[in-house]
Formats: C-alpha cells, structure tokens, sequence
C-alpha cells in the first residue's frame, strides 16, 4: 500500500484516511476500465515506461487526492470522484515530453531547464486532447483538461502556465496542487530525503495562502489528522 511503503503503517493518526484510500483505489482501478476511455491504459503504460517515479507518484496524487475529496465530501457522486481521479492521474502527463535525466536532475535547474520543465501542464493537456478529444458520459472532461492545465497555478497568482489566482483555479485542480505538495515531500527523490508526514505539514503551512488554497490546506490537515505527532525538524522555503 501507498502507506505502508512510506513507513506509515503503525501511525493510527491516519486510520481515517487510510480508510478513505481503500475505496478511492477501488474507484481508481475501476475508471482504468471504462468502456468509453479505451486509451488509458496506454497513456498510463507510456508514462510508467518513460520515467517510473512519475508514474508512481501520479498514482500516489490520485489515491491522496480523491480519499482527500471523500473525506470533506463523503457522499461525493461518482462522476465527480471518477474524474478527479482520472485527471490527477494524468496531472503530469505532459512529462513524457520531458527528458528522464532533467526530470530526476539532482542539481538545481538552469533557467533553460526549468522553462521545459514548465511547459509539461500544456503539454500534457495536448496529449489528453489527443486521445479524449470528445465527451465521455459520466465523465467532467473539461474538469479533467482543467487539472492537468492548472495544477501549477499558484493561489496567489504567481503559478504557471496562465498566473490564475485563488478561485479563478479550479476546485479539483486545487485538490490535487496539495496532493502533489504531500507527495512531492514524503518521497525520497535523487535531489532531497523523504520528509515524514508531520514535518512535510510544517512545509506545506508556510505556503498556504501563497502556493496552495489556505481553507483547503486547513481541510487537508484535519483529514489526515497528524495531530499529536512531536517530531520536529528546521525548514526553510527557497
């Protein structure tokens, strides 16, 4: 399980989220079976072949992001879960028209570098256009487009790939920004440690208001419940 291999199993603060991940991952492997959207699971296979952390962590962001969608709304429908689902899954789609080493860079980024880096949203978008380029019954389509655009744009307007501000981000998009922060953080990668959860919390609190939605981050908070956890550690933002 995602928890289990972050070292989590034993933290009962996450009993309630963890809950709500078994029935999100029932409902992610359920949409990588449906009958209208046959390409998924060749785009999903053309994402874990190029590079396999962001495979994996684009399956980590949907489980987070739709137990956290369940957790503040229990009886959410499933067209809305499906589709928040589907569209954190392909939030990075467009990485596939990125280079494997750029991608796993240890070293800071040139300014050349990170400017491809920052086209992957609208990259992305354009090959989800590619295979969907239609609508799908019992699927948000355009909420879909709108995640894998938007997951980057800032709540204070300094994000990419269009400088969108607080509400003019949508609300799914906005989900998963925070899912991708969560994980992003608690997974070892060639450029940083792991954080564990409390501390990635601490980070992510820094850049409420800034990076991601401050109400949603409070919601985010509660619904993994890592109140109680003392372990404390130095952060800075760069």
């Amino acid at each position: 399980s995602i928890f289990l291999k972050k070292g989590l199993r034993d933290d009962e603060n996450l009993g309630h989220f963890i809950k709500e991940c078994r029935s999100s991952v029932e409902s992610l492997l359920a949409l990588t079976h449906h009958g209208d959207i046959g390409d998924i699971q060749k785009l999903i296979g053309t994402l874990s072949f190029h590079d396999f952390y962001t495979f994996d962590h684009s399956i980590n962001v949907s489980i987070y992001s739709m137990a956290f969608f369940k957790a503040i709304n229990p009886n959410a429908e499933r067209k809305k879960l499906i589709s928040l689902g589907l569209g954190s899954l392909f939030h990075d789609l467009g990485k596939i028209k990125v280079p494997t080493d750029l991608i796993n860079k240890a070293d800071k980024l040139s300014e050349e570098e990170f400017k491809l880096i920052k086209k992957h949203p609208e990259e992305g978008h354009n090959i989800f256009l590619d295979h969907f380029n239609r609508n799908v019954k019992d699927l948000e389509v355009d909420a879909i487009k709108r995640i894998i655009l938007e997951h980057h744009e800032n709540f204070d307007g300094s994000g990419y790939p269009f400088g969108l501000v607080g509400e003019e981000i949508h609300f799914y998009a906005r989900i998963v920004a925070i899912a991708d922060f969560f994980d992003a953080v608690t997974t070892k990668r060639s450029y940083h440690k792991a954080m564990s959860p409390q501390v990635a919390i601490d980070l992510m609190k820094k850049t409420a208001g800034k990076k991601i939605d401050p109400k949603l981050f409070e919601l985010f908070k509660k619904a993994i419940n890592l109140v109680g956890t003392k372990e404390k550690e130095h952060l800075e933002l760069e």
